[in-house]
């Protein structure tokens, strides 16, 4: 009896160690995706490590659970929204079959299972701050290398890394490896936001050194990208965090001037202009409102249920950059109360977590509460759907209810934490 309880021990702690590293892997690759030259789909190697954990579930090596608390009807709304759009596309679509079936049937199944893995796992405090600690890490260390490549590339004139950052010469704007300046920006400032709000609870000096090098890091990503989307989203922010902590202040301005020195220092003097001229070029915000005015006579054909997934693109040759106006033209009124709805339900998972976490746990509650709010406001400018980042930061506020929602006291330690919920 002894050597069989042991043995099952040992399996079960082997599997916790399969899970824990295909969740690791899952979250570093979140970062990184490949154009593969089928229309508008890219591959995210962060897709095939979620396959293969499915793959696992099949056969019974890993978990998938739907946790109480971190599904609701706002998630079987939005299957509603997508069934129907997709339906719709079949009665008045003609060319976008592989853009609907593969970049937004498949890939909301994806988010759905993704979201799914990362609840199953996140049964912990420790867990949870697990997982923030590891996305945090891949983001920075890649935005260190694009940095890099960004910096080389300027001062030589000369791609270094091919597929790195966006566009060349004064035109070059940070995406890392995940293509687009703008989704990168959202990326980098949701590392950002948790990095800058649970770093300041840290008062050890190798925690000081890391915080400092990290949000440095991540600060000056964020100017480069030129994502005006991403900067009024960290603006939208701020008040929250300054409000909440204070002294936050006096380390933001000093990452301000920080930055600044680096990017005159190794760009030079001259870049002013450049900056000057990628912070007010008309361009791209030009783009989105003639797609969104060409687009709207196929909402008002039909405002409940809209036109149609990929109708838009079909049309005009454009997505539609703001999510909340996607749902509403495409997936129409009932599309957008369903979007609406579960963003909303995510903020109020949010506070509850935030209002009965133990103290200690408090800060990176609100840490995901404000990096789900950068998200939001940066959906107003690009099509944020789909950015697994975002499902990531959902999954984890939703676990963070889940560890409250049957606590009989505010725990001190992840031991009084339940197993599974």
């Amino acid at each position: 009896m002894q050597v069989r309880v042991a043995s099952i021990w040992r399996t079960w702690r082997s599997r916790e160690r399969l899970q824990a590293g295909l969740i690791a892997l899952y979250l570093l690759l979140l970062p990184v995706q490949f154009p593969t030259g089928i229309g508008a789909f890219n591959l995210a190697p962060s897709d095939i490590v979620l396959a293969l954990y499915l793959l696992l579930w099949v056969v019974g090596v890993t978990r998938l659970r739907q946790r109480h608390g971190c599904w609701s009807r706002w998630h079987i709304g939005i299957i509603c929204a997508f069934v129907i759009g997709t339906l719709l596309w079949l009665f008045n679509g003609e060319t976008a079959a592989r853009y609907v079936f593969l970049n937004k049937d498949i890939g909301l199944l994806s988010l759905f299972a993704g979201y799914a893995m990362l609840t199953t796992f996140a049964i912990s405090w420790a867990r949870v701050r697990w997982m923030a600690m590891i996305f945090v890490i891949g983001v920075v260390v890649q935005s260190l290398v694009a940095l890099w490549a960004f910096g080389t590339g300027m001062t030589t004139g000369a791609t270094v890394l091919p597929g790195l950052n966006y566009g060349s010469g004064e035109g070059m704007r940070l995406a890392g490896a995940l293509i687009d300046p703008n989704a990168f920006g959202g990326l980098i400032a949701l590392a950002f936001v948790l990095q800058l709000v649970v770093g300041a609870s840290s008062d050890s000096r190798p925690a000081i050194i890391w915080n400092s090098v990290a949000s440095l890091t991540l600060f000056t990503g964020i100017i480069l990208t030129f994502s005006r989307s991403t900067w009024i989203a960290i603006g939208a922010t701020l008040p929250i965090i300054f409000i909440t902590r204070p002294r936050v202040l006096l380390r933001l301005a000093a990452m301000a001037v920080l930055a600044y020195v680096l990017i005159i220092g190794f760009l030079g003097r001259d870049y002013l202009a450049v900056t000057q001229f990628m912070a007010t070029r008309q361009s791209g915000m030009n783009i989105r409102m003639d797609t969104m005015l060409a687009a709207l006579p196929y909402f008002l054909a039909n405002p409940a249920f809209g036109a149609g997934i990929g109708i838009v693109l079909e049309r005009t040759g454009s997505i539609i950059h703001n999510t909340p106006v996607w749902f509403l033209y495409e997936m129409g009124l009932f599309g957008l109360i369903m979007f609406a709805g579960l963003v909303v339900w995510y903020f109020q998972r949010g506070y509850a977590a935030w209002r009965y976490a133990p103290s200690s746990e408090r800060s990176l509650v609100l840490a995901l509460v404000c990096g789900h709010l950068v998200l939001l406001v940066l959906s107003l400018g690009i099509e944020a759907f789909y950015q697994r980042h975002w499902w990531f930061v959902m999954a984890m506020l939703a676990s963070s209810y889940a560890l409250t929602r049957r606590q009989t006291a505010p725990p001190t330690d992840t031991a009084r934490m339940p197993a599974a919920i």
